[in-house]
């Protein structure tokens, strides 16, 4: 039987041992990783996909995309999300959405295996007698007039699916055989593998439905109040993510410019017209910095740290914003032994000497694009040049360094400490800050990092 289930998220002891144990109730599972290969696990339709779990504090893509990629793919699929805090969605939108369940992860694996496979249903059950399912590589989710194509093999945990599902008679009417929010018959799915029947069909009205309403909750997620805080700031990371990943693709193109915008736009409405507190928002930052990616965690951090630096304009938050998202994009013209600092114990002196051209770098690959500013090129040229001299490319001193670039490179140390100490307090990475670059920058940017990240 070529079925598998799919988890996608954190690699953790609770996610091996789920797999571990459904792999001995008799589901196999696999566990792609980055959008690139969900999308080809999901879109390989000569795999059934009984089910798909997903991890709530995944990132790129962010859950709500992940949703979205699924129901695209594979309709009929019930998905089940694992939280660690509170749930991601309300019973309503949990419906609306089309997840079949949330999972907190403390609970025993057994429960889970039982939340998600009531029927105890194993992929040998339809071994037997079966015919062999013939199905090419787009067969499943093809149209066929006002229905879509759905893999049988996606129904095989006979949990209720979202849509009524309908077999095609050989004279070509439709006939309902499983209705929507209603566990099928395991006997009548175990009938149609058994038969070799490669698909069933639903209704493409309602597939399009659902796919128009999960579009609009990705593109106005990071506003919607409603909706949890955590998923919201995990969406507009993921959108940074995305964009950081396809820089070298767009390189410069209105394209790449206009998803920059995006992310600040929607960073911006998620800071300053949240009904949550501001200090909701940054204990939410914190708890997931050591997870992002670096110039994510810089962008977020910057924002964060114009609020209370003063710079509460759009224009200077977008400034700042776009600075700290893209301070590290010369890296990419670096060998790939030299651009990160966290495997600096290695590095000789002509490794350092490399490593400090890339603000310069940086700088120059951004002139070329025209929306670009000479503040935000100034910002990302200075922005590891230090108070006390001690930086570079230029070893600047105190008076030659813009607040722009102080913020960018005192939160560009701060991310370096969550990922090399991600079990750390913040706290105790301030300390370690401070010890390092007490000196390096002035005493109003300290100001405000203590301000917005331990709040008396």
């Amino acid at each position: 039987m070529n079925a598998q289930f799919l988890y996608v998220g954190k690699e953790d002891t609770f996610s091996k041992t789920l797999l571990e144990r459904f792999q001995k109730a008799g589901f196999p599972g696999l566990s792609p990783h980055g959008k690139k290969k969900v999308f080809t696990a999901l879109s390989d339709s000569s795999v059934g996909i009984p089910f798909v779990l997903l991890d709530s504090r995944q990132v790129f893509p962010s859950l709500i995309t992940l949703i979205h990629m699924v129901r695209k793919e594979r309709p009929v699929t019930p998905i089940f999300v694992i939280y660690d805090h509170s749930p991601p969605f309300s019973e309503t939108e949990l419906r609306r959405v089309g997840v079949s369940g949330q999972i907190h992860r403390s609970i025993p694996i057994d429960k889970v295996v039982d939340f998600i496979n009531p029927f105890r249903v194993k992929t040998k059950d339809f071994d037997s007698q079966s015919k062999p399912m013939i199905m090419s590589s787009g067969e499943s989710n093809k149209s066929e007039g006002d229905y879509v194509t759905v893999a049988t093999l996606d129904m095989l945990s006979c949990s209720p699916p979202l849509f009524d599902l309908f077999v095609k008679t050989p004279s070509g009417k439709q006939v309902k055989v499983v209705s929507a929010n209603e566990a099928p018959e395991i006997a009548r799915i175990q009938n149609y593998v058994k038969l070799g029947l490669p698909y069933l069909y639903l209704k493409r009205e309602a597939k399009v439905r659902s796919l128009n309403y999960l579009s609009l909750v990705e593109n106005t997620l990071p506003t919607q109040a409603r909706l949890n805080l955590e998923l919201r700031f995990l969406h507009l990371a993921g959108q940074a993510t995305d964009f950081i990943e396809s820089t070298n693709e767009l390189a410069g193109s209105a394209g790449a410019f206009q998803k920059a915008t995006d992310f600040l736009d929607n960073l911006f409405g998620f800071i300053h017209s949240s009904k949550n507190s501001f200090t909701e928002i940054v204990s939410h930052f914190l708890q997931s910095a050591s997870e992002l990616e670096h110039s994510v965690n810089v962008a977020m951090s910057c924002a964060l740290l114009a609020k209370n630096a003063g710079f509460e304009t759009y224009h200077s938050f977008w400034q700042l914003g776009l600075a700290g998202l893209l301070h590290d994009i010369g890296k990419a013209k670096l060998p790939e032994n030299q651009r990160h600092r966290k495997n600096s114990k290695s590095w000789s002196e002509g490794d350092w000497s490399e490593y400090r051209r890339h603000p310069k770098l940086s700088a120059d690959t951004l002139s070329t694009w025209p929306e670009i500013d000479a503040i935000t090129l100034q910002s990302i040229v200075q922005h590891h040049e230090r108070r006390d001299g001690l930086g570079f490319p230029k070893g600047k001193g105190a008076g030659e360094i813009t607040p722009f670039a102080e913020l960018i490179g005192i939160s560009d140390e701060m991310a370096l400490l969550s990922d090399l100490y991600p079990n750390e307090s913040v706290q105790t990475l301030v300390n370690i800050l401070h010890k390092q670059n007490g000196n390096g920058f002035s005493q109003k940017t300290w100001d405000t990092f203590i301000h917005t990240f331990l709040p008396t």
